[in-house]
């Protein structure tokens, strides 16, 4: 049996890539021997930019802009040669402004103005821009004003490009930002079919979820058909699409030529869903609010026509469910069996915002359950199967002497005093993407972008600077490889520390957005005490969690079962540091059974028939550590160190362990390991 999992962004709880996963998380709970393909959608809205972008396969780029209210932050765009991507969510979308904050009527979209500027800076000759999940019902003017246009009051001096300033405009100067795209192509990806003005239009329709309110919708209103006459334009008002992300569309339309598109049409061409449904048993689908809008244009709405075209059954689920008879019996006529809600009504909103992965995990378990009886094997798909990256965030440049220790070594010799640069060696800094089953976790972080300057360097690495010495080429810290993937820090479901020392967690500051950052609590409250061997500065401002043991395991029989599934275990392996953890994961099965162990001490790796890769992280640091058992010289306890180091090298022995992966090695290259 396979099943397609392609929803839209939980907004406000989770991204579409996220929803995905807790999707697909939900059916393998259920029908563990069903194959499962994730395909992330957006109707142009949030995500839309980093979709494309993937499915192009080019590169990401950010640029500083702002939000909404003018604050500073960072978007992005893709470029690929002479197009790019954009997106409106993701510069001056709702989901960066806190409810508390919310304005409409000093909103605008100057930052989607900002990041098309940059994406035609950097060469871009066709713009493909996806309107959705906006804050801002400007109509567009904010975005016009940062391409150059001007709005003017009767004296000629600028007006601020928001609705409450609407009334002292009485002209517009539109044609710089026309000159400025006029041999670009623009394709706009909208996410309804709205027009911009009138009982169906942006103020009306969208208004009140921005915070307008009855009396201030009908001035707004009014507003805008008012500075659309002043441009000439007042033919567009009742065209459809027009109205989508508070007007934008209209701006893009009417004033600089922009071709209308439906985005989750584009998107859904772009990466091949109608391909990807040939052949497949069922679609689940879905997005955070269900309501009369969904049928028209949005994500859901259009993933069902598609799979009904496919003649494949669909069920659609959502945080909340809001649907009359007559959009109910539309979305029955493309194909959706069922339409599940999957929060409780009793909880209060926010609790079920924070707990949205869980629940639509939950949900989609608890529906295929009761729905869905299995049919056939499995295609060619393992259930279980996980994906490992090994990532390169930079190098460490270190003493010959301190990943193996000699015993003629003299005394701190590891620490380089005194000795030549011929001694010194660069090793890989390494940090791992996985892909499991139960969710996507990063192991470590690497190095921060601070050290990509000698004097950020000194200022960041502190006293430790004169034994560790990082180099961070561009494009190689952990959130720009993340980035790369269309993965943003709050797309992981976890981030695990193997210790805190800092080429493993001085990256921390550039993913502490990720839902979860756990390291164990003995290597915490170790950092606490010695800081000396710690930077606690790279955890500032980061919200660090602990876990603590569960499950004897491991060289000191103390390990965390992080999923309770044992597809990841954090082994303590202690020695190097008082909390480090070695991580074991457990992929599918390639068929080749342990060896009947004769004793407790040659079955290691206890009777989990599921294939095996150790991530030793700084246990031992490369061939010498396995082959010749040579432990760091930098160690809390040398007895220990050695100990977790032979426990690893016994284990590696056996026929499971399909790799064993030292963070420090030069002999492990970035690639992808799937087993």
């Amino acid at each position: 049996m396979r099943i397609v999992v392609a929803p839209d962004s939980f907004k406000e709880s989770m991204t579409a890539a996220r929803a995905a996963r807790a999707m697909a998380a939900g059916v393998r709970d259920a029908l563990p021997s069903c194959a499962v393909d994730q395909v992330p959608v957006s109707d142009g809205g949030e995500g839309f930019a980093q979709a494309v972008t993937t499915a192009w396969g080019a590169s990401w780029r950010e640029v500083d802009t702002v939000d909404a209210l003018g604050r500073p932050r960072t978007a992005g765009f893709g470029l690929d040669g002479d197009r790019a991507v954009v997106d409106l969510a993701s510069s001056v979308g709702l989901e960066h402004i806190a409810p508390g904050e919310r304005d409409v009527m000093r909103s605008s979209t100057i930052g989607l103005g900002r990041v098309m500027a940059a994406a035609l800076d950097a060469g871009s000759r066709s713009l493909l821009i996806g309107l959705g999940g906006s804050a801002s019902n400007d109509m567009g003017l904010g975005m016009l004003t940062a391409l150059g246009a001007r709005c003017l009051d009767a004296e000629g001096d600028e007006v601020e490009p928001v609705p409450a300033a609407f009334t002292r405009i009485v002209s517009i100067e539109a044609e710089p930002a026309r000159r400025r795209l006029e041999d670009v192509s623009i394709t706009v990806a909208g996410d309804v079919t709205n027009p911009l003005t009138g009982p169906h239009g942006a103020a009306a329709v969208f208004g009140p979820q921005k915070g307008l309110t009855e009396p201030a919708i009908a001035w707004v209103d009014g507003e805008m058909a008012r500075l659309a006459g002043i441009l000439g334009l007042s033919r567009w008002v009742s065209r459809p699409g027009t109205g989508a992300a508070g007007g934008t569309a209209f701006a893009l339309g009417a004033v600089l030529g922009a071709r209308l598109a439906t985005g989750i049409d584009h998107l859904t061409r772009v990466v091949g869903l109608r391909e990807r449904l040939e052949g497949a048993d069922l679609l689940l689908t879905g997005e955070g609010a269900l309501d009369g809008q969904s049928v028209n244009g949005k994500a859901v709405s259009g993933v069902l026509r598609l799979a009904h075209e496919c003649r494949v059954p669909s069920m659609v689920f959502a945080g909340r469910v809001s649907l009359d008879a007559r959009a109910r019996r539309r979305l029955a006529d493309l194909g959706a069996r069922d339409i599940i809600q999957v929060s409780d009504p009793s909880v209060p909103v926010e609790t079920s915002l924070r707990r949205g992965p869980d629940l639509l995990r939950r949900g989609v378990a608890h529906a295929l359950r009761q729905r869905v009886q299995p049919c056939g094997p499995t295609r060619g798909v393992y259930p279980g199967r996980m994906k490992l990256e090994i990532l390169h965030t930079g190098t460490v440049v270190i003493d010959e002497t301190l990943p193996y220790h000699r015993p003629t070594d003299r005394p701190l010799s590891w620490t380089h005093l005194g000795r030549g640069r011929r001694h010194l060696i660069e090793a890989p800094v390494s940090c791992y993407l996985v892909e499991a089953p139960s969710g996507l976790v990063l192991i470590d972080t690497g190095w921060h972008t601070s050290n990509r300057t000698r004097l950020g360097q000194l200022g960041n690495l502190r006293h430790q600077y004169a034994v560790n010495k990082a180099r961070l080429p561009q494009g190689q810290a952990i959130h720009e490889q993340l980035e790369a993937r269309g993965i943003r820090p709050r797309d992981l479901d976890l981030v695990l520390l193997s210790h805190l020392h800092c080429d493993h967690a001085d990256g921390l500051r550039l993913v502490r957005q990720a839902p979860r950052i756990m390291v164990s609590a003995t290597e915490l409250r170790a950092a606490e005490k010695d800081r000396a061997r710690y930077l606690p500065h790279e955890w500032n401002g980061v919200d660090l969690q602990t876990f603590s043991w569960d499950t004897r395991f491991g060289p000191v029989q103390r390990a965390w079962d992080v999923f309770g599934d044992g597809s990841i275990l954090m082994v303590s392996a202690p020695g190097h540091a008082w909390g480090l953890c070695a991580t074991i994961l457990r992929g599918g099965t390639s068929g080749e059974a342990a060896a009947e162990p004769s004793s407790r001490e040659t079955n290691l790796l206890g009777d989990d028939p599921r294939d095996v890769v150790i991530l030793s992280s700084d246990v031992g640091y490369g061939r010498p550590s396995f082959e010749q058992g040579l432990r760091p010289s930098v160690v809390v306890d040398a007895p220990l160190a050695q100990r977790s180091l032979s426990w690893v090298r016994a284990a590696a022995k056996d026929p499971r362990v399909k790799h064993l992966i030292a963070n420090h090695d030069p002999e492990q290259q970035p690639r992808t390991i799937v087993f």
